[in-house]
């Protein structure tokens, strides 16, 4: 898997932000209008947002890797040239298709080990950057081969993976991984896998979902990841508030 991506645009600090989405048979439901419809059209509307932000265009690298059956790193730009990342100006947005089953755990240390690489070739290349973020968002819970719930056990010990790839270290800052829920997402195992809160925004639009994920980036300090992890799961919790006093207006 290759972490490469242009290191030309000079020397201004960099936001890494891996976005780890599922897509899933489950993604194409309701069946009058399927959560991957809404995804797609949300990620169009996030990319375009971004790219016309001046402080995000200069400095918002993404990747985007997607699980069902399969995990997958997709390209984001037409571009021949390898690469995970890109800046959110030069995006592609791809058309997410709903099949198979739910192979988050590797998803989700697949997008940890890319994030944490990023960093690591920055670092290298005398580019400053923000410690990289991770961000899950799915409708369910973690299945094996034969699609059966993933055990507890095997839950657990991926868990601790992941709490271990995040944390900083002397060689590299770790990084951010949150975990957002939508519609019948299994939030108690979510909030054992995830390092950061797992947030359950089931009510939430995927354009609104986005829009938490771009504010946590922007906003993100250098103080220890419990600081962060309490910043991000207010400002979630924010934006609750606001969608609820919306809906009382309206």
């Amino acid at each position: 898997m290759s972490i490469t991506s242009p290191l030309g645009r000079g020397y201004t600090e960099r936001m890494p932000l891996v976005l780890v989405l599922d897509t899933s048979a489950s993604m194409g439901y309701p069946a009058q209008a399927p959560r991957i419809a809404e995804l797609n059209t949300a990620l169009r509307d996030w990319f375009r947002d971004a790219a016309a932000d001046p402080a995000l265009r200069e400095r918002l690298e993404v990747a985007i890797v997607t699980f069902d059956s399969e995990v997958r790193l997709l390209r984001l730009t037409g571009s021949s040239e390898p690469g995970a990342f890109s800046f959110v100006e030069n995006v592609t947005p791809p058309e997410l298709c709903a099949t198979g089953l739910t192979s988050m755990l590797a998803a989700m240390d697949a997008a940890m080990r890319l994030a944490i690489g990023r960093t690591a070739e920055l670092t290298a290349a005398g580019i400053p950057s923000r410690r990289p973020l991770v961000w899950l968002v799915t409708d369910g819970a973690p299945s094996d081969a034969d699609g059966q719930p993933v055990p507890d056990g095997e839950v657990a010990a991926a868990a601790a993976r992941l709490r271990d790839l995040a944390e900083e270290t002397a060689d590299g800052p770790g990084c951010l991984c949150y975990a957002i829920g939508v519609g019948g997402a299994d939030m108690t195992t979510l909030s054992a896998l995830v390092p950061g809160p797992a947030i359950p925004l089931h009510d939430f639009s995927y354009r609104r979902i986005l829009g938490v994920v771009t504010e946590s980036t922007v906003r993100q300090g250098a103080g220890p990841a419990t600081g962060e992890y309490e910043r991000t799961r207010q400002l979630a919790d924010r934006a609750r508030r606001l969608r609820a006093l919306g809906d009382e207006i309206g």
